[in-house]
């Protein structure tokens, strides 16, 4: 059985250990060490194999706190791989406490086979969303069992987050982006190993949701990540969207300094004064709100990837805007999959810092002060005096004089917000990408409300129609709700199409056309997008007066 499943030969395994290996246990080899695995069975009946809390990169305690990770160290005989490794440290809004452990560079592998098959799998890479905040891999979170129906390689990682990953000076004393460097480091880790796990380090697919959709986004434009990755998949998140990019992260990095004791001006100073500060006590302090944020937003963001300055030595993940990359055609050209659902912003007025949808006393506080709050959602000149004016213009065109007191505001409501923080910026973002490149650029809106929505059911709980931020991702991972007929379809659908790109760089290049129209690339003149409700069908301008209002604005905004 073991030559069937071309599992390591035995007679590399140290004769100690030869006795523990089985089938159920099979070992692969790493260029760190040997990896003993786990042999798991689909509710379908299908096998894969499980390997878990892998180290990917060393762990960043000490000196090594706010550093780019190094890579992991080597281990003689044979590690198990069947526990996961610790959640990187957050804050859990449920729990009201802190949890996880710096020790946390750790990934997850599972595969439909194993190394020696006459042929490689395609390989997902997924990056979980959580505002850069809090999220793990771990499969409680993050169950791929519908993914793992198809022929692939599915990887998932912990990565830094909140000022264990987005601490910056804005100098050479702490650059910035570490946790997007552990992006890096898993991808290269990929790239070395994966194959042992029976997957095409050719066939890399990075995908991600919110904030890790803007994680893929911003691998997409990084000079770290060339020829690391074949495709992407951006699911209600870009590096371009208003929140993807940290604005003032070195005045951000001074507070905390100062809340924790420090009063200097040195950014060397701070960075070692902050190496020695307790974790929870520099998790709790960060997570404040400072005084440069603002009462006047539905949702709060704290971090997220900076611009970096250039360090003679040190790679440099990011140097310029996104949209200046974009401009310049510098990032790398692969094919592209970005999107978003009918109602985004239901997680936004429904369950976050406001609940415009239950509380009328919120919904009153939002609707007397709406320009403030759209003005904090704007993609640049938010924070001057233009942004105001533009606030007004944005509030007499979803809104005219009426206040926000019914289901039909609310809904205006919801598709503004949506428009501002995701839409405006994912449409913006396929036009200029697929005029500057010839590999092809998919758009897409998933608008099937159904019992699998995600946040809709567990964080917003509402009946209000419409798709919220994240309801998808109950239709590519299993998180052990009961699936009727309908939302199976819609699972297959949406399983079939990303499993497909990963192999094909195409969503539906191969498929039956009974059950998968053809979706065409996005380009600016056709504007061809796939609508994914109880069936598919194929649409072109994707809210076509409203993006246009938008395109209008930004490009010819009040004078400041």
């Amino acid at each position: 059985m073991a030559g069937k499943l071309m599992l390591l030969p035995l007679f590399l395994l140290p004769f100690a250990q030869r006795q523990l290996y089985s089938e159920e246990n099979p070992i692969v080899s790493t260029q760190q060490g040997l990896l003993r695995g786990r042999k798991e069975t689909l509710k379908s009946g299908k096998t894969f194999y499980s390997f878990l809390g892998i180290p990917y990169a060393k762990p960043p305690l000490a000196n090594l706190r706010f550093e780019v990770p190094e890579p992991p160290a080597s281990w003689k005989g044979t590690r198990d791989a069947l526990r996961e490794g610790s959640a990187c440290v957050q804050y859990n809004d449920h729990s009201k406490q802190s949890e996880g452990s710096e020790d946390c560079l750790y990934l997850n592998v599972y595969t439909r086979q194993l190394a020696g098959s006459s042929s490689l799998l395609p390989v997902i890479v997924y990056v979980y969303g959580g505002r850069f905040i809090d999220g793990s891999g771990s499969r409680k979170e993050w169950n791929p069992s519908f993914l793992l129906e198809e022929e692939i390689v599915f990887v998932i990682f912990n990565y830094r987050m909140n000022i264990f990953g987005f601490l910056s000076t804005e100098d050479d004393a702490s650059p910035g982006n570490a946790g997007m460097k552990d992006h890096v480091q898993v991808l290269r880790w990929v790239n070395q190993n994966i194959a042992a796990f029976g997957g095409d380090p050719k066939k890399v697919t990075i995908v991600g949701h919110s904030s890790g959709g803007a994680s893929v986004h911003f691998l997409m434009l990084s000079p770290m990540t060339k020829g690391l990755f074949r495709g992407a998949i951006s699911l209600s998140g870009l590096a371009t969207d208003p929140w993807g990019v940290y604005k003032q992260p070195r005045r951000h990095a001074f507070y905390i300094g100062r809340e924790l004791g420090y009063n200097g001006n040195s950014s060397q100073e701070l960075v070692h004064f902050l190496r020695k500060c307790d974790t929870q006590d520099l998790l709790k302090v960060a997570l404040k709100i400072p005084p440069y944020k603002s009462q006047y937003q539905l949702s709060n963001s704290y971090f997220a990837p900076c611009l970096e300055p250039k360090v003679k030595g040190k790679e440099t993940f990011l140097f310029e805007l996104p949209s200046t990359i974009i401009r310049q055609g510098t990032y790398h050209k692969v094919p592209f999959i970005t999107g978003i659902t009918s109602a985004e912003a239901l997680l936004m007025v429904g369950g976050s810092t406001y609940d415009v949808l239950k509380d009328k006393k919120d919904r009153k506080f939002v609707s007397d002060n709406l320009p403030k709050f759209i003005q904090s959602e704007l993609r640049f000149c938010n924070n001057e005096p233009c942004g105001i004016q533009m606030a007004n213009e944005v509030k007499n065109f979803y809104f005219g004089n009426k206040s926000i007191d019914d289901n039909n505001t609310i809904n205006d409501l919801v598709q503004m917000i949506s428009d501002a923080k995701f839409r405006e910026g994912a449409v913006h973002t396929a036009q200029n990408m697929s005029v500057r490149t010839s590999t092809p650029i998919y758009f897409y809106e998933f608008s099937y409300d159904g019992k699998l929505g995600w946040n809709k059911r567990d964080n917003v709980k509402t009946d209000f129609p419409g798709v919220a931020h994240a309801d998808e991702l109950g239709y590519i991972f299993d998180f052990g709700v009961a699936v009727d007929p309908t939302s199976a379809m819609v699972v297959y659908e949406m399983v079939k199409m990303w499993t497909n790109f990963a192999r094909t760089g195409h969503p539906t290049l191969g498929l039956s056309s009974s059950e998968f129209p053809e979706w065409p690339a996005y380009k600016t003149d056709t504007a061809y997008y796939m609508k994914i409700d109880k069936t598919l069908s194929v649409k072109q301008h994707y809210r076509e007066k409203y993006m246009k209002f938008w395109e209008q604005l930004y490009h010819n905004p009040p004078s400041k």
